[in-house]
């Protein structure tokens, strides 16, 4: 949903997921790279099917920047994510990713990214998790933990693993449930750590979603507005010694975001 609130600005495009810059980043050690190379390995990434980019205009919109030499990998990158938002008068863009909070350190190690951790009470995470369907047709469908053990453990650990990054990293928390409660405020603290004027995207994100079909399966609602009651849902869907389980796994990091027992 932050990554749909955040393209629906004018000044700022945050394509579709697609891990290509951790994928070919590591492969060329974030080194210098001709065009046709650069082209052809992207055209073989996962999900990058999903930006519908016509490979042809984008080979020739990069020559036509850089010329037939060696580029710098970080050029190339920051030439492709405006070229897919192109239609736009971008100050900034953006990149949104699961993977990268397997190895956060990584990336920052190829782009100078600044960092947005979005981070949700491990409840309602869990509560949605349960609501994923086993039946998706798509091969990019998450798999995820049924154990509840074994989620708890993750959420711990992937969150911790981005904060640690706050002290040496340009890095902002924001909280999934302050987006729904407040997403007018916490846009406009966003926007404004970002560099871009405030504009009521909240309200509208879901009139410019670009999500492909690929993983539109299980992020239907973001052809919807702002649905307040999925913060506290979870209290509806977890039992209360799921309840207990979650806040006593998670415990204390659950604490410091803010959340109470």
């Amino acid at each position: 949903m932050l990554r749909a609130m955040l393209n629906a600005h004018s000044q700022l495009v945050v394509p579709p997921e697609c891990g290509y810059i951790q994928w070919l980043g590591e492969k060329f050690a974030g080194g210098p790279l001709s065009v046709d190379v650069f082209v052809d390995e992207l055209m073989k990434c996962r999900k990058i099917e999903g930006w519908e980019l016509d490979f042809i205009q984008l080979r020739a919109h990069l020559e036509q920047q850089f010329g037939q030499g060696l580029i710098e990998f970080n050029s190339l990158v920051d030439s492709t994510h405006r070229y897919y938002g192109r239609n736009k008068e971008i100050r900034c863009w953006g990149d949104k990713n699961n993977y990268y909070i397997q190895n956060p350190q990584a990336i920052l190690n190829l782009v100078d990214f600044r960092i947005i951790h979005l981070v949700r009470d491990p409840r309602g995470c869990y509560s949605s998790v349960r609501q994923l369907s086993q039946g998706y047709q798509s091969a990019y469908a998450p798999k995820v933990s049924s154990s509840i053990r074994g989620f708890c453990q993750s959420w711990s650990k992937d969150n911790e693993q981005v904060e640690s990054l706050s002290s040496s990293a340009n890095y902002v928390r924001v909280r999934y449930e302050d987006l729904l409660n407040d997403p007018e405020g916490s846009l406009k603290f966003l926007f404004d750590w970002i560099g871009v004027r405030y504009e009521p995207t909240g309200a509208t994100f879901h009139h410019h979603v670009d999500e492909p079909e690929i993983t539109m399966e299980w992020k239907k609602k973001l052809n919807e507005p702002i649905d307040q009651d999925r913060v506290h849902a979870w209290q509806r869907e977890l039992d209360a010694d799921e309840c207990a389980t979650i806040w006593g796994q998670t415990s204390p990091y659950i604490s410091k975001c803010g959340y109470v027992e």
